[in-house]
């Protein structure tokens, strides 16, 4: 694997942080493939986040999704979801972003449910790409090819 920019560490440890299930009223926040997000301000202190709001990729945002799947595991097991959302998303990141993983300056992030999303049924798996290369990130990495 390739060595993170400190800009790059932030925004994976802000978003393995806040990697859980958005719950509203029992229900999880639905994501699409190609969806730009926002982070939340988090703390040391919270490791979960209810919400990552949307925003239209041509905003500067943080996140952007590109490959989403449901868990195959049996039971909840933290380190075990985020094995598996790591495999599943380095196996998707040529296909949206048109460079190996090794070879591009872009970088992902993975989101898994939290023990209570798992209950209430959650099992997402949201691959997110980040990128340190223009400071906040501006359009769509699909198929960007760096």
């Amino acid at each position: 694997m390739k060595t993170m920019s400190a800009l790059g560490v932030a925004a994976l440890s802000v978003a393995t942080l806040s990697g859980c299930s958005a719950l509203f009223g029992g229900e999880a926040q639905q994501f699409a493939i190609g969806e730009c997000l926002t982070y939340p301000e988090v703390t040391e202190a919270e490791t979960e986040v209810n919400e990552l709001p949307v925003v239209d990729c041509s905003e500067p945002h943080d996140a952007e999704v590109f490959a989403l799947a449901d868990s195959a595991l049996e039971a909840f097991d933290k380190d075990a979801l985020f094995t598996e959302a790591e495999d599943y998303c380095y196996g998707q990141f040529e296909s949206y972003v048109g460079l190996p993983y090794e070879e591009s300056v872009i970088y992902f992030t993975t989101l898994v449910p939290s023990s209570d999303g798992w209950d209430a049924g959650d099992r997402a798996l949201i691959c997110l790409l980040v990128s340190d290369v223009n400071g906040d990130n501006t359009g769509s990495l699909k198929d960007a090819g760096i």
